[in-house]
């Protein structure tokens, strides 16, 4: 087996899937193993398989030649629908046209290994046991990765991704996007004040008194939303804070929010896409955590972030978090 690895790793044209699904924070910690694998095989293709909703997302990661959309949550929602299970045969097919030499699913649960399994592959890597979900993904992966007992996210799955081609991990996170922090001197804050999970929400009246606190430095701040129950509690928000010194995010897609995100001078938000994504592209960061593990706030300059509370710890208060936003616009020098 280790000899076919070697072989199949020193392939020139040999095409890679790689698959993690969901959800938007997830894919962003995945996406530096697509930059070690094109490090590791610049002549590969490369392709990202993600849910429809991160179509753009996995898009903005320059070294992925490719991106797969699957409509997974829609087709769940329409199961019984005769036009979803036309689209899915039609699907299918396509997906079935082209064969991968090697497909590694990052993702480690029962839908991503039906993924995994569904395509035409020489081999199927994925986490081992201890670290995917349910039986389903160990009888489908002919090779178990073993990452590190526990590491961030983004670490992990740089693990999985160098097992699955029998080299190692070497340097910091990269996450290859096409955008990078602006670094320019502008007064505007983006608070990501919401989440999926309504057990990651920090309390709206703590947002209130951070708010107050920010604007008596000078800063304006920005609040995206995106839907309708978002956009009316960013608008309470708004009201309390006082609206003089905040502004609603505009309706935009997601690479114009990464855009937007990398001209801010810092992004303060709790355990969500957006914070990740800013993160990612370099903008100094305050996560406010809350059942998530704080240590999954990344970025390339690592420095350049702090995170406050966690499960093991106390939620913080806005004077922490205050205190925090000081000390990381010193660190980045903004």
């Amino acid at each position: 087996m280790r000899a076919a690895l070697v072989s199949l790793a020193q392939s020139l044209d040999m095409r890679i899937l790689v698959i993690r699904l969901s959800a938007m924070g997830d894919i962003v910690h995945a996406l530096p193993a697509i930059t070690d694998l094109r490090k590791a095989l610049p002549q590969a293709h490369i392709t990202l398989a993600v849910d429809e909703r991160f179509v753009e997302l996995a898009q903005m990661q320059a070294h992925a030649d490719e991106v797969l959309s699957f409509p997974l949550k829609r087709w769940k929602r329409a199961f019984l629908r005769k036009s979803t299970w036309r689209e899915l045969l039609q699907t299918l097919k396509r997906y079935r046209e082209v064969h991968y030499d090697h497909v590694i699913d990052v993702h480690g649960v029962p839908k991503s290994a039906i993924v995994a399994w569904l395509a035409k592959a020489s081999l199927r890597s994925g986490p081992d046991s201890q670290y995917s979900v349910g039986w389903l993904p160990r009888l489908i992966y002919q090779q178990a990765c073993h990452p590190a007992s526990w590491t961030p996210r983004t670490q992990w799955v740089r693990h999985i991704a160098a097992q699955s081609i029998g080299r190692a991990m070497e340097g910091p996170a990269d996450f290859g996007l096409k955008l990078a922090w602006q670094g320019q001197t502008s007064s505007t804050i983006a608070l990501v004040v919401n989440t999926a999970g309504a057990e990651r929400l920090w309390k709206e009246a703590h947002w209130i008194e951070l708010g107050q606190l920010i604007a008596k430095r000078g800063l304006r701040m920005l609040l995206p939303w995106g839907n309708a129950a978002e956009r009316e509690r960013v608008t309470r928000l708004i009201e309390a804070i006082g609206p003089a010194h905040c502004e609603i995010g505009p309706q935009q897609s997601l690479p114009a929010w990464a855009a937007t995100l990398s001209l801010c001078r810092a992004v303060i938000g709790v355990d969500t896409g957006l914070l990740h994504i800013a993160a990612a592209i370099g903008v100094p960061c305050l996560g406010l955590f809350t059942t998530s593990d704080p240590r999954l706030l990344i970025s390339q300059r690592q420095e350049w972030v702090k995170a406050l509370g966690g499960p093991q710890s106390p939620q913080a208060m806005p004077q922490d978090a205050c205190l925090a936003f000081d000390e990381l616009l010193i660190a980045s020098g903004r």
